[in-house]
């Protein structure tokens, strides 16, 4: 991996192009995917790896833990367009 990106790194001269490759993640709270920028591809990788972890080690979830995690998702993205249309105003 490091031998693919190392000639890009080497490529690009001065201190702004080091800059523009790596976006700024928004200092948001953790909780609140929905609002920070989407996710890497090494990121879900390890999002992906370790629920299989978790399933492995737990089992299919009950259906009362996928209702609370449902629940849980529905807040979150309400949350989030909450937070957007409150940004949105602001701006």
């Amino acid at each position: 991996y490091l031998a693919t990106s190392l000639p890009r790194y080497l490529a690009m001269s001065s201190p702004r192009d080091h800059a523009r490759r790596r976006p700024r993640r928004a200092p948001l709270r953790q909780g609140s995917r929905a609002v920070t920028s989407p996710r890497s591809a090494p990121q879900m990788r390890r999002a992906r790896a370790s629920l299989r972890a978790t399933l492995r080690e737990h089992g299919p979830p009950t259906n009362r833990e996928y209702q609370r995690f449902a629940a849980n998702e529905r807040r979150r993205r309400e949350n989030a367009e909450t937070a957007m249309t409150i940004v949105a105003r602001a701006c």
